[in-house]
């Protein structure tokens, strides 16, 4: 059936709208099948989309030096330690009041020279606060005074008679292999809290059942002995006090 005029153009200006629809979605198609499953059809990968901001920097603070550690001693002419021998203990070295500071608030006594030779324990005080205020070691103070608990009203010796023995506190000289030394320091405890009750009878007592026994050398037991029998408190309690 032959077409008239109109239809003619009508079927000519479709055409031509079809064409021109392809035109435009053609690029858009090509994008969508030119990839399957992340990659290109034309054999190359797709890349993925970078929806990532670039990493900032990280700022590296600079090393902060350690401080310098702290000399507890700092400051005291020479501090004192103890030398100690077989049934000796000495102090060398000088010791010094640097004054009250918290946990070491007691008293000292002084001798006629002025040498220090006593600190009388305060409520709160501490063994390495009262050494480091009178430039001594605490380990050294306490073995000295054969004590490592320390009470307020406790007087602590800071001098030595050379004639007068110190027994050890630890254990006693010569201790074999394997020595039993708890039992050994609580005995040295009771007879120091003897001592400074001045009760003579209670030291001779925990001695002959305690602490002789446990003194290998015969000879160092009989010193001991010897001041025990002769009774002067005051020797007894720098031997054990």
């Amino acid at each position: 059936m032959a077409m008239n005029r109109s239809q003619k153009i009508a079927v000519a200006v479709s055409a031509l709208t079809v064409a021109g629809l392809a035109a435009i979605a053609a690029p858009a198609i090509a994008a969508a099948t030119s990839t399957v499953g992340g990659w290109s059809l034309f054999g190359q990968a797709a890349a993925a989309p970078d929806d990532t901001a670039a990493p900032r920097p990280v700022e590296t603070p600079a090393d902060t030096p350690s401080p310098a550690p702290v000399d507890p001693f700092d400051g005291c002419e020479r501090p004192a330690q103890i030398n100690w021998g077989r049934m000796t203990a000495q102090i060398a070295g000088i010791v010094e009041d640097r004054g009250p500071r918290p946990y070491a608030e007691g008293t000292v006594g002084a001798d006629e020279s002025g040498a220090i030779t006593t600190y009388t324990v305060a409520p709160g005080d501490g063994l390495i606060m009262i050494g480091e205020r009178l430039c001594i070691e605490a380990g050294a103070l306490d073995m000295f005074n054969h004590s490592r608990d320390i009470y307020p009203g406790q007087v602590l010796r800071l001098t030595q008679d050379p004639n007068v023995p110190n027994v050890p506190f630890l254990q006693p000289p010569d201790a074999p292999e394997g020595f039993q030394q708890i039992p050994y320091q609580q005995a040295i405890v009771d007879m120091r809290k003897a001592a400074n009750a001045g009760d003579v009878d209670t030291m001779r007592r925990i001695w002959t059942k305690t602490l002789a026994p446990m003194f290998p050398v015969e000879a160092d037991a009989d010193l001991i002995s010897a001041f025990l029998d002769a009774g002067d408190i005051t020797k007894l309690r720098q031997m054990f006090a």
